[in-house]
């Protein structure tokens, strides 16, 4: 079965190819088919990259300063900064290539003291 090449196995390609490299070398170099090249050479050509460096950065940082911020609201958030309009994927991808996690805060019902009183008896009681 085959698998999809991630964003940090095309670079190398992509790079090593705009130095002149050709696509048989190419192949032999990372085991990878020379349909698979041109498809990888092509997509580059066709998308190119959404966003800098520094752009990428400005994501991770964001989900550093605020844990539970949506992709969604990074997206906004990217847009108002450096008016330019990205996918929520894009951002997706942003943070999985830096290793950045955006979590979904927990949701359950808000615990009064008279139900932290109840909870801590029951497992009182419960105790071995």
């Amino acid at each position: 079965m085959q698998r999809e090449l991630t964003n940090e196995e095309c670079a190398p390609i992509v790079v090593l190819h705009e130095e002149g490299w050709s696509y048989r070398r190419l192949e032999e170099r990372f085991s990878v088919s020379h349909t698979s090249i041109s498809g990888i050479m092509e997509r580059y050509r066709e998308t190119g990259r959404a966003t800098t460096p520094v752009q990428d950065r400005f994501l991770r940082l964001r989900t550093l300063r605020q844990q539970f911020v949506t992709t969604r609201s990074l997206q906004s958030q990217f847009d108002d900064v450096y008016n330019v309009r990205i996918s929520r994927e894009t951002v997706h991808q942003r943070l999985k290539e830096g290793k950045s996690i955006n979590r979904i805060p927990g949701r359950g019902p808000a615990l009064i003291e008279a139900h932290r009183r109840v909870r801590l008896e029951f497992a009182r009681n419960r105790v071995h």
